[in-house]
């Protein structure tokens, strides 16, 4: 979400406000998965604007697509540091938030490297290995 800026200051940096979170189904039935979420927010996104006050950018659920990992696995990472906490002050209220920082690892394909799985590391990532070369491995 992002506040207007003339009306939001933040202690460092950018007025932007990144809210993470989650929702609980209630009774110990865990929590709801990010698409869910996102589609309900997406049906109420002009009433929650209103109500809130404030003007939203984007709404994000994953920062993996379908092409981040040339061959290899996308998983989505989260790092919060909860003792670094940023202060934003809204309206002479505050709200405090853990620094954070949203990311992915790739988990690559054998014969495959680098940050995004697009590095082939040896001969038979490039091309179909014979039986022969397989077993000297």
């Amino acid at each position: 979400l992002n506040r207007m800026r003339r009306n939001m200051r933040k202690t460092e940096g950018t007025s932007d406000l990144d809210i993470l979170f989650t929702v609980s189904r209630g009774d110990s039935r865990g929590y709801y998965r990010p698409n869910f979420i996102r589609q309900r927010l997406e049906q109420n996104i002009v009433e929650l604007a209103d109500d809130t006050g404030l003007q939203i950018i984007s709404l994000t659920t994953e920062v993996c697509r379908r092409d981040v990992c040339v061959k290899g696995e996308c998983r989505d990472r989260l790092y919060l540091d909860d003792a670094a906490y940023v202060r934003y002050n809204i309206n002479d209220e505050s709200f405090y938030a853990p620094r954070h920082t949203r990311t992915f690892e790739c988990i690559c394909r054998e014969g495959f490297g680098g940050k995004r799985c697009d590095v082939p590391i040896d001969k038979c990532s490039k091309e179909q290995c014979t039986r022969d070369e397989v077993i000297r491995k």
